[in-house]
């Protein structure tokens, strides 16, 4: 018995070796090599990093209050039902095709469209965004904050159907 562990301890160590020796040549072949600790990109990294996105409330709440952009709520429809930024009008990333032909009238290449979810760890409203800039919209933007920065700073807000 001792005998048989033995053997399969030294097929063990020399995988172990080959595989670890091959890391090392990878990582010195390729410049950057592989990075084990950034496997997975939070998702308010991201947002933080798109060029589309406005990072300041107060600059949202001013675009707001001139008129002249769009707001999309990208948060579940029972969400947007419950309290929305007052003139948004829905397109959850969950339900696109059905709700992107009941929008699409109302929307206006020419204005800019600011897109939001529940907060700056949520990704629907990048994905809104990207779906609205494949769709031919291309002034569009992401609100970082979203719903949760509104809402704390008590801006206007309203319930209830868009239709």
């Amino acid at each position: 018995m001792e005998e048989r562990f033995g053997k399969v301890f030294i097929k063990a160590m020399i995988m172990t070796v080959i595989i670890g020796s091959a890391g090392i040549v990878f990582n010195l072949v390729y410049g950057e090599g592989v990075n084990t600790f950034k496997i997975f990109t939070p998702p308010g990294e991201l947002l933080r990093s798109d060029p589309r996105t406005i990072h300041s409330v107060e600059e949202i709440k001013t675009i707001w209050g001139s008129g002249k952009a769009i707001f999309i709520d990208s948060r579940p429809y029972k969400d947007y039902l419950k309290s929305h930024i007052s003139g948004a009008f829905p397109l959850p990333y969950d339900q696109l095709d059905e709700f992107y032909p009941r929008i699409i009238r109302l929307l206006d290449p020419g204005y800019q469209i600011i897109t939001y979810c529940d907060g700056a760890e949520c990704l629907s409203s990048m994905h809104v965004a990207d779906y609205l800039n494949r769709q031919g919209f291309p002034r569009v933007n992401i609100f970082f904050g979203g719903w949760e920065l509104w809402d704390i700073k008590n801006y206007p807000s309203t319930g209830g159907e868009a239709f």
